[in-house]
């Protein structure tokens, strides 16, 4: 398969993703790499003539989306950047999936232009896994829609729901709304109507999930919209690093612990219910996340997600 990515959307400059592509094709040597970026800065770091670089193409894109463009006026004045090229390339079938670090409104608008959403798909969400003391739960949405309606809400739960059952080989996952209470009658409006949709699904729904049960695994998903999910997210990737802070070095955790709870565990997160296979990255993102990144891109690209949700809202 053909993975492109962008090089120069993350914040630390192109040199940990070009590191992080490195670390992925010593792996994976059947998927090539499409990387869009600025040719002539690229090549002044690297010898792509070199046999590391062999299942490599650089594909000319302009610079980086500055983080604090609007993603109306990225749409209008970055038609050649990065993230608009390598999503051209999704969308003329000239790679099988793409990655960006880059600013996530903008990706976001980006594809919806080019791409679109997959039919009967009313937002596209993003989701993220989390670590919890069962198995990895799946967050979602985590930042694409900040205010959402109740049938945003359960769509999020069917696709989640299948990539969730795909990537993780569970028959039926969980689903949980979260609320503030875990009583049928607790929630806001969205919740309560989200929730009636969710009883009169095939979907395995479990009700309301408490914000203090999310890491304790109550449910396999954990349905929010963006605004929450996002808040939720950035505090639990902070919280390890102060309670460690806090203990003064006193506390020294196993290594598996502390990469289940680092943000490079699975690198990147799908934007799912467009019409390709789109991956977001945090901005921060180091050698060691890219290369996890472009391994859960391949996974679900390989798992076929994009038609299983296609095929389940055909036949709503």
């Amino acid at each position: 398969m053909r993975i492109a990515i962008d090089a120069m959307g993350g914040d630390q400059g192109f040199i940990p993703i070009v590191e992080g592509v490195k670390l992925f094709l010593e792996q994976c040597e059947d998927t090539e790499i499409l990387l869009v970026g600025e040719k002539r800065k690229l090549e002044q770091e690297y010898d792509f003539s070199k046999p590391e670089f062999n299942s490599l193409t650089l594909i000319e894109g302009e610079g980086s989306v500055d983080m604090h463009i609007s993603p109306s006026e990225a749409v209008k004045t970055k038609k050649n950047s990065t993230i608009s090229v390598g999503l051209k390339l999704l969308k003329q079938h000239q790679c099988d999936a793409f990655i960006s670090a880059g600013n996530t409104g903008v990706i976001m608008a980006f594809a919806l232009l080019i791409l679109g959403r997959q039919k009967n798909i009313h937002r596209p969400a993003l989701a993220c896994f989390l670590p919890t003391l069962k198995e990895p739960s799946l967050l979602i949405d985590v930042g694409a829609n900040v205010d959402c309606k109740p049938v945003n809400l359960f769509q999020f739960g069917i696709m989640g729901s299948i990539y969730y059952s795909k990537l993780m080989d569970v028959d039926k996952p969980t689903i949980g709304t979260l609320s503030i209470g875990e009583e049928p009658t607790k929630g806001n409006e969205q919740i309560l109507k989200a929730a009636k949709l969710f009883k009169n699904s095939c979907l395995n729904y479990q009700g309301n999930i408490e914000g203090d049960d999310v890491l304790l695994g109550k449910t396999n998903i954990v349905v929010t919209d963006g605004f929450i999910g996002n808040i939720l997210l950035k505090f639990g990737e902070r919280m390890l690093e102060v309670i460690l802070k806090m203990a003064g070095g006193a506390v020294k955790l196993p290594p598996d612990i502390k990469n289940k709870f680092s943000s490079d565990a699975y690198g990147a997160v799908p934007l799912l219910g467009v019409n390709g296979v789109v991956f977001i990255g945090h901005g921060k993102s180091s050698a060691n996340a890219i290369k996890n990144a472009l391994q859960s891109v391949r996974k679900t690209y390989l798992k076929d997600v994009q038609h299983c949700i296609a095929e389940f809202m055909e036949g709503i």
